[in-house]
């Protein structure tokens, strides 16, 4: 059934019209256009809420078509907007294990940010920081946040030979300098004692053994709340 409002405000409307002395033709496309209306809008709710019609639900409908925001809409917006990354955090949550490491090397460089890049035994390891000091992978604890991005070389064959293209996405690390806190991304090989894919947070190089399923938006979560 339609709510009792709608009646009222058809009744209104008819009033209206009547005190108005309009025609009898125009009053009659009046109440019919009014009538569509609601009908559109009930047609539309029904739909949505398996035929069940509250005044709730044409009010949220009504604010939809006019583009004013629920109050729901606004709590989600303010979350999503309560967070600003830096551009080294940024940069941890736009990384992708997909890419190789070339790509990976490109992604660095648009972030404008001073970088290095070393080759290891059967590794090859790109730290970002915000300053040139903190991208010296032999001394990375000296005072500054850095992201590490370590890739593997297949282990069947020598990495010696260095090709590029057969390296692949091993873990990045954000190492932020006002906590002991670390975020962990691990995706394959070994990073100390971490071996099974994963996020994870550690503190003082010990695992927090919270949930490794945890998006690193939620890792930045918990760092923001317990740094």
């Amino acid at each position: 059934m339609k709510p009792k409002f709608i009646a009222a405000f058809l009744c209104l409307t008819i009033v209206g019209l009547s005190g108005c002395g309009s025609l009898e033709d125009e009053y009659s496309k009046q109440i019919e256009q009014v009538e569509s209306e609601q009908e559109k809008i009930l047609n539309s709710i029904t739909s949505d809420n398996g035929g069940e019609v509250t005044e709730k639900s044409l009010v949220e409908t009504q604010k939809e078509e006019s583009g004013v925001k629920t109050e729901s809409e606004h709590l989600q917006s303010d979350s999503k907007n309560s967070i600003e990354y830096d551009s080294l955090q940024q940069l941890y949550l736009d990384i992708d294990p997909e890419m190789n490491y070339s790509e990976m090397i490109e992604l660095v460089k648009t972030c404008g940010l001073p970088y290095s890049e070393e080759k290891y035994n059967g590794s090859r390891k790109i730290q970002v920081a915000f300053l040139d000091e903190n991208t010296d992978q032999k001394y990375s604890d000296s005072g500054g946040d850095y992201i590490e991005i370590i890739y593997l070389y297949p282990k069947n064959e020598n990495s010696k030979n260095d090709v590029l293209e057969k390296y692949f996405f091993g873990t990045c690390v954000y190492v932020p300098c006002d906590c002991s806190i670390e975020l962990i991304s691990h995706v394959s090989g070994s990073y100390f004692s971490y071996n099974e894919p994963g996020n994870y947070i550690s503190d003082l190089g010990t695992d927090l053994e919270l949930d490794k399923n945890m998006t690193r938006e939620q890792q930045f979560e918990y760092y923001f709340e317990n740094r």
